[in-house]
């Protein structure tokens, strides 16, 4: 079983299907989201060449909230244009 601990505060972070009696994690994070990459050209840590690899990581909902001001939500509007814009708009039921 993976460890779940968000990336920037290290806490622990449970599963909103947790099931006491097989003691597993499986399903989405609770009280927190999870991110995934495929890799990112210009990245020096992250690149690879094989397309099946990704990296996951979990944020928890307090670090998203207190970084808020550092999040934008990304809107394809026709590709290949993206909108970036404040995430408050998107974040915490505003929209």
């Amino acid at each position: 079983m993976i460890k779940r601990n968000c990336i920037c505060c290290e806490k622990s972070i449970g599963s909103a299907l947790y099931n006491p009696e097989e003691d597993t994690l499986d399903g989405p994070p609770d009280d927190a989201t999870v991110w995934s990459t495929n890799g990112n050209f210009g990245s020096t840590v992250f690149d690879p060449i094989d397309s099946k690899l990704r990296l996951e990581l979990f944020v928890c909902d307090q670090c998203l909230r207190e970084k808020s001001h550092m999040v934008y939500a990304a809107k394809t509007i026709n590709k290949p244009t993206t909108v970036y814009e404040p995430s408050e708009e998107y974040l915490f039921g505003n929209r």
